[in-house]
């Protein structure tokens, strides 16, 4: 392991100090830090990008007309995936595509056929051989047709995206800020075999995110059989204890706030629990037939089981409580896909595929394992490894998120992953990109997600989600960036992080990426120079107490809104678009909230009283127009009306 190197050049780091150090008004005198550069990258090498793509002259959409139509299969995913191809054809071109039945085929003819098998198979084609996963896909060109074809249905938006993107140059930065790079008028010579680097990959980030943002950037939507609204932290829905604990009172733990996954030691009664609980399972999964994993996982603490069974339990595994976690959800496990093998045969259909969860987290994120000489690790006996058709939902929350997990720092959580991969086939990451505090702060995790997703990846994982600020309507810090960057590693992990933001920047802001760029560097280094000055009380912990006036110089509050307002500047050469320039306000807008709000909850008494009013009612009126709505993940006081009170503003 080695220590993460930060990438900013001394010229800025140094005129950042510079601005931070004016004593009197919150800053203190502070010594440049010497940069240096990432020397380190961990790129994935077992991913399937087989493109081969050459321009032709084949005419496609020429003036807003074309002579090519669309022919979909029936099922929904490939039907939905049409739909938003003929959506987007038509926004870079203006022509919308027709839809044909795949009767009216012709090998001589010009269609884009989705998921026909039968029309596939005549065209002489074959699906690759290559392991497309769940949601791979196939694109091929023959003659003037061009086939987008998949192995299951999740494949067919993946295809459509690709297909976007080679044709027209398709790329959203968020909803009201999409780019077509190329015109659409040819369409070029296909043969792609690839699949996402991420299968799945789900957000948290923003209640008011539009469904279809979500699909076209590539995020998974539901997925999880959600058992009486909650698809996690769910292990006392599932068996509350005001209806089973009197009569069954060795289901619960010994701290009253979780189940007891030994029984204490009561085989009998585990046998009946885990009766339940699969039984409860089958009924909802048979409600949701549209998800693909469902979670039995601990109820959001940090407390253990203190029984005598649960604690020799964790003693013979090296510490591990979740060894008894393991074994309990096996148990459940054989009892659902035994159901589910039963109706399969019954109906003479394929088994469902429905993945069993348990949470690896909080205390329960040690595996049960031993770490070899060589520094792998083995599961300490054969029962506490994963059956099929079970996964380990690992969330480390505790970790150094403004760090990768091959940083030091991140040591215990990296032998975490290496040590699950080492007792699950697969195993789902649950990830953290804001402070659960301090929802109006920046939080530093971007130069690292894409390395920390690479070990994920390549210890077996299938599925992120990564959690930002999942109950607010809108974010400051430049959240809405992380959205891009997690879109962009669902496609292809090994892209460069500097070509990501440079490419986002300049895309999203337009004319106010320099200013913007050059406040989201500064931001960066900033946070990294306090990391280092005050690294007994700021680190990359998704709590870390990061609102306080010391870490945050007025001057340097100051001026990031100077270099808010050269971006505002910049954004009125679109004032003739009138939709153009609004959205561009509004971006710039989003990322000056941290530094008001900072200014007027630490040097509120720097101004006149006047100016102050009018500092806390403008921030009013520009949250409620932006739909900020919390300060704080808290729901009893997180709201942000509660920062107007304290302000003494209605």
């Amino acid at each position: 392991m080695k220590k993460r190197k930060i990438r900013l050049c001394a010229g800025l780091l140094a005129a950042i100090m510079t601005l931070s150090g004016c004593s009197g008004s919150g800053g203190a005198t502070t010594t440049p830090i010497d940069p240096v550069e990432i020397t380190e990258t961990h790129y994935l090498t077992n991913t399937l990008h087989k493109v081969t793509v050459k321009e032709s002259n084949r005419a496609f959409i020429v003036d807003g007309v074309s002579e090519y139509k669309i022919i979909a299969g029936k099922d929904e995913s490939t039907q939905t995936a049409a739909s938003y191809l003929v959506s987007y054809l038509r926004k870079a071109t203006g022509c919308s595509l027709e839809f044909a039945e795949p009767e009216a085929y012709s090998a001589d003819g010009k269609y884009i056929v989705m998921n026909v098998p039968d029309l596939f198979a005549s065209a002489g084609l074959t699906m690759p051989e290559d392991d497309l996963g769940v949601t791979g896909y196939y694109i091929k060109t023959v003659n003037d047709n061009v086939f987008l074809t998949s192995n299951y249905e999740n494949g067919a938006r993946f295809a459509m995206l690709a297909f976007l993107r080679q044709v027209v140059g398709f790329k959203m930065y968020a909803l009201d800020a999409v780019s077509f790079e190329k015109d659409g008028k040819t369409l070029p010579d296909m043969d792609i075999v690839e699949a996402p680097d991420i299968p799945y990959f789900r957000r948290m980030h923003n209640q008011s995110d539009e469904k279809e943002e979500s699909y076209m950037m590539g995020f998974v939507e539901g997925g999880f059989v959600s058992y009486q609204g909650r698809p996690w932290h769910n292990s006392l829905t599932y068996l509350p204890m005001e209806t089973y604990q009197k009569e069954h009172p060795k289901w619960y733990s010994t701290i009253g706030n979780d189940l007891c996954y030994t029984a204490h030691g009561d085989e009998k009664e585990l046998e009946a629990m885990t009766t339940i609980i699969a039984n409860e399972m089958l009924k909802t999964a048979a409600e949701q037939p549209e998800a693909l994993f469902s979670a039995i996982t601990i109820m959001d603490h940090a407390q253990v089981c203190l029984c005598d069974a649960c604690r020799e339990s964790a003693a013979k595994y090296n510490g591990s409580d979740a060894a008894a976690v393991v074994k309990f959800t096996n148990k459940i496990n054989e009892k659902v896909q035994a159901e589910l093998q039963r109706q399969a045969d019954e109906k003479g259909t394929k088994k469902r595929p429905l993945t069993v969860m348990f949470f690896a987290y909080y205390a329960m994120t040690q595996p049960p394992v031993i770490k070899n000489e060589d520094g792998t690790f083995s599961p300490i006996d054969e029962t506490v490894v994963c059956d099929e058709n079970v996964a380990v939902f690992y969330a480390p929350i505790m970790a150094d998120y403004n760090c990768t997990f091959y940083d030091e720092v991140n040591q215990q959580y990296y032998d975490a992953i290496k040590g699950w991969s080492a007792c699950s086939e697969e195993i789902f990451c649950w990830l953290y990109e804001t402070n659960f505090e301090y929802y109006l702060f920046p939080y530093n995790c971007w130069d690292a997600r894409f390395e920390t997703y690479r070990l994920c990846v390549e210890s077996g994982a299938p599925f992120i989600m990564s959690q930002g600020q999942h109950n607010a309507n809108a974010s400051t810090g430049f959240s809405d960036f992380k959205d891009y960057m997690n879109s962009c590693a669902i496609f292809d992990l090994n892209q460069n992080y500097e070509d990501v933001m440079n490419d986002y920047f300049t895309n999203y802001y337009l004319d106010a990426a320099e200013p913007m760029l050059q406040y989201f560097d500064e931001l960066r280094a900033w946070m990294y120079h306090l990391e280092r000055t005050y690294s007994a009380e700021i680190s990359g912990y998704c709590k870390t107490e990061i609102g306080k006036d010391k870490f945050w110089p007025k001057n340097l509050l100051m001026h990031w809104l100077n270099l808010i307002d050269e971006a505002y500047e910049a954004a009125e050469t679109y004032k003739d678009d009138k939709a153009l320039y609004m959205n561009l306000i509004n971006r710039i807008k989003k990322e000056s909230m941290f530094p008001r709000y900072a200014l007027i909850e630490f040097y509120s008494g720097t101004f006149s009283v006047d100016t102050l009013e009018s500092m806390k009612y403008s921030f009013k009126a520009d949250a409620q127009e932006l739909l900020f709505d919390r300060h704080a993940e808290s729901f009893t006081d997180g709201e942000i009306s509660a920062v107007y009170e304290r302000w003494g503003i209605k």
